[in-house]
């Protein structure tokens, strides 16, 4: 009481140190946040010609992408409903899919707005709702209908029946067509709005006569051509000596050679593998004998193996003939005893690729290796359960009584997979990926040419059976599994070597000294990108890839979050986006600086074996060469049969006389002098119709949304800085 007493008798101090405080803690944020008002803020996040973009419009854009990847997939109920989730690289690649269509919608609606073009409300509402709408909405919808015809009248009320919040309530099916039908909305009006940017530029395909006629010559106009050549690869490279200022000449020439569209960033690293010791061998195999004792007494050995065996692919309803179990690295004495072992016994343990193995034999059966079938699929996610077995049972009816089976596949089936093709699914094998009833009737129940009906999640299948070939015996096998890995003992010990490695060799020469000494291997990434998920040979490593990008050169980092490895490692270089300096690109550089020095060489020596006048048979002598010939050479392409990528040799040839000599040429891969033996002119009064025809349609095929799109993206100024917000 004393105390704040004493310091409501000197308020005017307290109100002092409030003010110093408040004064320091600007002070520290200043210094210490990227925010502060004595440092600079963070890069702006992401920008397009200068157009920002806000994480809230690329979050909106992602939710959209996320929710269409889901209805595609048939896991939106599940994710609703909180069984699905995403795993961290689909997360990724659906957010890079995000941000591409962030940056094309963008570039497109500035394009638009500059020509006056838009897609008007109603435009938008006759695409979906009108008599003749989108094809995404035309074909989809179109078996709503008994005669397979589009019904408008019937389409808008099965979408205001599958979006009444009473029916998604009591039918969930009615929630997953409703996702599908807003995916393929906001599809139809991307597509259709998009294509009415194209569609303006691809009318102005107009081919001038003069080009027709110039392109005709062109490809035409024929060569035939003697020659000799000296290749490049007759002089080592070590014999060339280049300066400094051969390869800054080069380099200041060829500056777009080196232009790159984003940033790269390159690594060293060295790799401490978390290695199982002999001790932790035994207690895995000893922890998996115990699993053994306890399935044999388990109530359910499928739920048993399902929850405790560690094996990806401990639960699977794909029978596997002998090769599977080969090319999965097992032993074959072992594959000799899971295909003599009867049905229900457990064969093991035994070692397979990285795990201790079990294996229980749920079943041996002899089936078709492959066979060819057809169906026609009666979904009961656009109708009711018993209208569908209905209608399925109508068309399978059809059939027996002679109807032809292509034609009520292409009218009623609603598998856009395969409605289109008269139902056909073409060969597949017991591996295939078809639900178990779907499966179990081509592969075990059904006869061939026999159609039969048969249901599944997705409705009802009328299928028939082709034909089938061959017979093995197939195996269905549960894994009961032991990961084989370190203990955290030995782990601890792994990570303590590492760290001292990490504190003691902290340069990029250090890193090749030190790694020498202990006998570790210096390993080197490939070349990478911000926006990648993974660099290429190194597993879940998107975090040493953000890392990279806010490093600078020779700098370290101790990566400890992978399950079996620690990492240490070191940014080797970075190229920036646009033109890389001459240090980064210096070897490729020197490269091409020595190919051209050896073409200048080579060449002065077929100028000097030719001077005089001299026949190609008495130069290919003296260069140690022979003479060789080509035919059919134009300008309508760059190689030449018999001397392949070389179109300065084209070029000379092409521009000299019949009977005529070349001077020398240096090309890509050689130094040349050459002969024309012949010129076949192209007819004069020719038809050019088809000539045309093909420039038109080259033009047109070269105008499209993706090329389009593409160059619209190539030309724009992409600021992308969304790693820095941790997005």
């Amino acid at each position: 009481m004393a105390l704040i007493s004493e310091l409501r008798k000197r308020s005017w101090l307290v109100l002092v140190f409030i003010a110093l405080a408040l004064i320091g803690f600007l002070f520290m944020d200043a210094f210490n946040s990227n925010s502060g008002i004595l440092q600079s803020r963070r890069d702006p996040f992401a920008q397009i010609d200068g157009q920002d973009i806000s994480p809230a419009q690329l979050d909106a854009r992602y939710s959209e992408v996320l929710i269409q990847y889901l209805t595609q997939s048939g896991q939106i109920l599940g994710y609703l409903q909180g069984e699905v989730t995403i795993d961290n690289q689909t997360e990724f690649q659906l957010k890079e899919q995000a941000w591409n269509d962030v940056v094309q919608s963008t570039l497109m609606e500035r394009e638009m707005t500059a020509l006056g073009l838009q897609v008007t409300d109603q435009e938008k509402t006759d695409l979906i709702f009108g008599s003749n709408p989108h094809p995404y909405i035309k074909n989809y919808y179109a078996g709503l209908s008994q005669n397979g015809v589009f019904d408008p009248a019937l389409f808008n009320q099965y979408v205001n029946n599958i979006k009444d919040p009473q029916v998604q309530q009591s039918n969930p099916q009615a929630v997953q067509a409703y996702y599908d039908f807003l995916m393929r909305q906001s599809l139809a009006i991307r597509e259709y709005t998009y294509n009415k940017y194209v569609t303006m530029i691809s009318k102005a395909d107009f081919v001038p006569e003069w080009r027709v006629k110039y392109d005709y010559t062109l490809k035409n106009r024929r060569a035939n051509f003697d020659f000799v050549d000296i290749q490049f690869t007759t002089v080592a490279d070590s014999t060339i000596e280049v300066t400094d200022s051969e390869l800054k000449a080069y380099y200041n020439k060829h500056k777009n050679k080196f232009k790159q569209n984003e940033s790269t960033r390159v690594l060293e690293y060295v790799v401490f593998p978390f290695t199982p010791t002999a001790s932790d061998s035994a207690e895995i195999m000893g922890k998996l004998r115990e699993d053994m004792a306890k399935l044999a007494t388990a109530k359910s050995d499928s739920a048993f193996i399902a929850v405790r065996s560690e094996d990806p692919e401990r639960i699977t309803r794909a029978f596997q003939t002998r090769t599977y179990f080969y090319e999965s690295g097992i032993d074959s004495s072992i594959v000799d005893s899971l295909f003599n072992a009867a049905a229900g016994s457990v064969v093991g343990p035994y070692e397979k690729p990285n795990f201790y193995t079990a294996t229980l034999i749920k079943e041996r059966v002899k089936m078709p290796d492959s066979a060819d079938a057809r169906h026609i699929l009666v979904s009961n996610q656009i109708r009711s359960m018993d209208s569908a077995r209905l209608l399925a049972d109508s068309i399978l009816t059809a059939i027996k009584g002679g109807a032809d089976f292509t034609a009520l596949a292409q009218q009623y089936s609603e598998d856009p997979g395969s409605a289109s093709t008269g139902g056909e699914l073409g060969w597949s094998t017991p591996q295939t990926d078809y639900v178990k009833p779907f499966k179990d009737f081509i592969f075990r129940n059904g006869q061939v040419g026999v159609p039969s009906l048969v249901g599944t999640a997705y409705g009802f299948h009328i299928i028939e059976i082709k034909e089938l070939k061959g017979r093995s015996e197939y195996l269905l096998a549960y894994n009961l599994s032991r990961f084989i890995d370190a203990s955290s003992a030995t782990a601890d010990s792994i990570d303590r070597i590492a760290n001292e490695f990490f504190n003691t060799y902290t340069t990029l020469e250090d890193l090749a000294a030190g790694a020498a000494e202990k006998g570790y291997v210096v390993r080197t990434t490939p070349p990478f990108g911000l926006n990648q998920y993974d660099i290429p040979g190194l597993a879940e490593s998107r975090n040493m890839i953000t890392w990279a990008f806010g490093a600078a050169t020779g700098e370290f980092n101790y990566f400890n979050t992978f399950s079996d490895r620690i990492i240490i490692a070191a940014v080797q270089s970075s190229r920036d986006k646009g033109i890389a300096s001459l240090e980064d690109v210096e070897d490729q550089v020197r490269v091409e600086v020595i190919r051209e020095k050896k073409g200048v060489m080579l060449a002065a020596k077929l100028e000097a074996a030719a001077a005089g006048g001299k026949d190609l048979n008495t130069i290919a002598s003296s260069v140690q060469s022979a003479v060789k010939s080509s035919t059919n050479a134009s300008l309508g392409t760059p190689y030449a049969p018999g001397i392949g990528l070389e179109p300065a040799v084209v070029g000379q040839v092409m521009a000299t006389a019949q009977d005529g000599t070349t001077g020398v040429i240096a090309g890509n891969r050689a130094a040349y002098i050459a002969r024309v033996t012949a010129i076949t002119e192209p007819p004069a009064d020719a038809d050019l119709t088809q000539s045309r025809t093909q420039m038109t349609y080259g033009f047109r095929n070269k105008v499209n949304q993706q090329s389009i799109l593409g160059n619209l993206t190539d030309k724009a100024d992409i600021e992308d800085n969304r790693f820095q917000y941790g997005y």
